[in-house]
């Protein structure tokens, strides 16, 4: 039976084998970049940011661990989409490029329908084919990002309604809704669609359909969209108690966007850091910190939906500026970067010299092609208004490349569109309308490329010089880093820096890797030309506070790090390091005061708790400092630090056998403490179990044999103890005289003479105290000289030192 030819949505079965062939072409782009990718590409296996979170959560979905359970952050089709392949297929990442290829070249194909349905054959051939071409489109279908999907299911919904509206029967409506719900798990901003689609249903649908079936065409879309949307909505309820739609980040996505500072593409909330991570974090410190309370999701989006709202009311003629001027960088010539450098990873692909259709062409044809198609607007209006919409639901947040990806399978259906009708004026000879198209088309590239960003050859630097920083991050992070990795990575740093001098992040990785390379001068350098470009930058005073303290600059490292969180009050891990920084300077009170903040504004800062701990140690606070060790141990039931802390506080508050429990499970936990055997081995003797103490020094003397301090102590005792039975002169005198250079101290001097003593070399013994005592640090160290001179008068005596039998209070 031959289909009938003025049916839209009808092919001939020629005409569908061309549109395949089309779609097979499309598929071979992508899969020659992705192989290309693969070949070139240092991290086509290492997706980052967005993609590297998708990753993850597929993989916590393959896995059957599932998500964790709180809302969700993102709209979750499409890591859910992922995880099933990941479940069937394994979660390695190109199986995740390859479905993006799969669902792009299910796009081209469906653009070219879409052309069928609108406009004919010819039209389906050209969308075809520019959507095969199309380089955002095979960009985005090569990473792991929701466009794909996203893309696949706006065209997919239109193609649904056009066919649902030329229909007699009403159940395909359900049908569009169930679309329109998938597309709104993907991406909320589809959910604004409802307006367009009751004008498409109520007033462009045929008169000869009754008001009655209207409203239940309407009812079974809101129907299918409903029943997709319900899951996650329950969903959402069922974690947190709140009823959040789909996501609870609209809030802080509209704050991003409609702020004073805003510009129009960063990601970047005002005030907070420019990572992706201390962003996120600080997005909620901030309002936590301003209202004094934790807050819940939906109260965390409320808080900065108000915010955003309150700069429009008080200043609406500076943002409606701002507005217009992020519909003009809706229109912009550039492929706006939001995960990274667009262009600088794409043409790694091999294939770049392919890519001649972007944005700029299509949109120039579709803004072009509109005065040639507005005697068919009616037919047009679903698919214009949905450019119209969605492309106003992006410009009221924020702009890049990504978020107007959906967009392209109808501006290249217009394009598409306008070049066939354009053909047939010239073949009709209908010059005007020919005339008329070129300027047009003239104007549309005049608006086009008068677009932002203004300062063209800059931004794209700014954006080569992201690039070089990503791949500069892959060399200093690989597990089996060489030293020509290093090399690598500084030398992309130092590129980056060169081509985008703005970026703080950039400059602080640069400082970081000169550390890592043993080059602090030139980190510490960096960070203070970075301290005077970028003064309101939290994130450049605390790094450079750390590069400073570990350099010995104490007392510099402590200002940056007080900087660090004057400019950032919400800051938690500035607080942290600052209050452990004064911890170590013992200034207690201002240390608990600033790593109380740090927990309160991040509970899980494992070393503020610590440090924390330890200034109650400090205070003498002991009972204090054993609960908040006892709590790290929660979380962490090996933490050696954790573990010696209680028992510290243990023997000074004479529980010397809890003391030498919690030793014994430091060392358990980490056998090179030597802190922790020395202390071991005091708990042991003051319980009156000499052995066992000289048993726990061996040990770690064996462990460390460069360990100066643990050698004495053993020499100590195995000179001095009160069982004679364990006595060894000639073993101690070994040990004592083992330590070298400046090591040597007053007691591994002490030690030397009592071995000698022991061995019955008393005037040695003299000679030997007598040389320590007229050393300049016997002058400083009062108590330690005094001991010693009591001794010397033994010695001269010709009489051995020999400890006292010790008896544990608790015993």
């Amino acid at each position: 039976m031959r289909p009938n030819p003025r049916d839209p949505d009808s092919l001939k079965p020629s005409q569908h084998r061309t549109l395949l062939l089309i779609t097979a072409l499309a598929l071979g782009l992508r899969l020659a970049y992705l192989w290309g990718q693969a070949r070139h590409n240092p991290i086509f296996e290492l997706p980052r940011v967005d993609a590297h979170w998708h990753q993850r959560w597929a993989e916590q979905i393959a896995s059957g661990q599932g998500m964790d359970a709180e809302p969700y952050y993102r709209a979750p089709l499409y890591y859910y989409l992922l995880g099933g392949l990941y479940w069937w297929v394994g979660p390695q990442v190109v199986w995740g490029r390859l479905l993006g290829c799969g669902l792009g070249t299910l796009t081209t194909y469906l653009t070219a329908r879409l052309g069928f349905s609108l406009g004919g054959f010819p039209v389906a051939v050209v969308a075809g084919l520019l959507a095969a071409f199309y380089w955002p489109g095979i960009y985005f279908d090569g990473e792991l990002l929701t466009a794909s999907l996203e893309s696949l299911l706006g065209v997919a919904l239109l193609l649904s309604l056009l066919k649902a509206g030329r229909q007699t029967t009403t159940l395909p409506f359900f049908g569009a809704g169930l679309i329109w719900g998938l597309a709104c798990i993907t991406r909320p901003n589809f959910l604004a669609l409802g307006p367009l689609l009751a004008i498409w249903l109520f007033v462009l649908t045929p008169v000869t359909v009754s008001v009655g079936r209207k409203w239940a065409r309407a009812g079974l879309i809101v129907g299918g969209l409903a029943l997709v949307i319900l899951p996650v909505t329950l969903r959402n309820i069922a974690v947190s108690g709140e009823p959040i739609l789909i996501t609870y980040t609209g809030g802080v996505n509209f704050y991003i966007g409609n702020n004073p500072e805003s510009t129009g593409i960063s990601p970047v909330i005002p005030g907070t850091r420019r990572s992706l991570e201390g962003g996120f974090r600080d997005a909620r410190r901030i309002p936590e910190a301003e209202l004094g309370r934790a807050l819940s999701a939906q109260e965390l989006s409320d808080y900065w939906w108000q915010r955003g709202l309150h700069w429009i009311e008080t200043d609406p003629v500076a943002w409606l500026e701002h507005t217009v001027y992020k519909l003009r960088l809706f229109f912009s010539p550039i492929a706006l970067p939001n995960n990274q450098p667009i262009w600088f990873f794409a043409s790694m692909s091999g294939i770049s010299f392919l890519f001649w259709v972007g944005f700029p062409v299509i949109a120039c044809l579709a803004l072009a092609s509109v005065l040639l198609l507005i005697p068919r607007w009616r037919r047009w209006f679903l698919p214009w208004g949905f450019v119209v919409t969605y492309a106003a639901t992006v410009i009221l947040f924020f702009v890049n490349a990504r978020y107007r990806l959906p967009v392209y399978p109808v501006l290249i259906t217009s394009a598409a569109a306008g070049l066939v009708e354009l053909a047939r004026q010239i073949r009709s000879r209908s010059w005007t309308r020919v005339l008329t198209y070129g300027v047009a088309l003239f104007l549309a590239a005049l608006f086009v490329f008068t677009n932002p960003p203004f300062d063209r050859d800059r931004f794209i630097r700014a954006t080569e010089g992201e690039g070089h920083g990503i791949l500069a991050h892959h060399y200093a992070t690989r597990e089996d880093r060489r030293r020509e990795d290093d090399l690598r990575a500084l030398a992309h740093f130092e590129e980056a820096v060169r081509l985008k001098p703005t970026s703080p992040n950039l400059q602080i990785a640069l400082a970081k890797q000169y550390l890592i390379m043993e080059r602090g001068g030139e980190a510490q350098l960096t960070l203070a030309r970075a301290t005077k470009q970028f003064p309101d930058s939290a994130e450049v005073y605390f790094e450079y506070g750390r590069v400073l303290g570990q350099l010995g600059s104490a007392r510099e490292a402590l200002n940056a790090l007080q900087t660090a969180v004057r400019v950032q009050p919400a800051y938690a891990e500035a607080h942290q390091a600052l209050g452990c920084r004064l911890g170590a300077m013992n200034r207690s009170s201002d240390a608990a005061r600033h790593l109380q903040t740090a927990i309160q504004l991040d509970g899980d800062l494992l070393p503020a708790r610590l440090c924390l701990a330890g200034v109650r140690f400090q205070q003498d606070r002991l009972e204090e400092a054993t609960r908040l060790y006892r709590a790290v141990l929660e979380d962490q039931p090996s933490n050696s630090l954790a573990l010696m802390g209680i028992a510290d506080s243990a023997l000074l508050l004479d529980r010397t056998e809890e003391a030498a429990t919690y030793y014994r499970r430091a060392l358990q936990s980490n056998p090179a403490l030597p802190s922790a055997s020395q202390n071991l081995s005091s708990a042991l003797w003051r319980l009156g179990r000499y052995a066992a103490s000289i048993d726990v020094l061996t040990q770690a003397v064996a462990a460390s044999p460069d360990d100066g301090p643990l050698k004495t102590r053993l020499a100590w005792q195995l000179a001095t103890g009160p069982d004679p039975r364990l006595r060894d002169g000639p073993r101690a005198l070994a040990l004592a005289d083992s330590v070298r250079g400046s090591q040597r101290t007053l007691e591994t001097i002490d030690a030397t003479a009592a071995a000698y003593a022991e061995m019955g070399r008393f005037k040695e013994a003299v000679s030997t105290l007598r040389a320590g005592l007229a050393l300049p640090q016997a002058r400083t160290r009062t108590g330690q000289a005094s001991a010693m001179r009591g001794r010397l008068s033994l010695y001269e005596e010709k009489r051995a030192f020999h400890q006292p039998p010790m008896v544990s209070p608790s015993s």
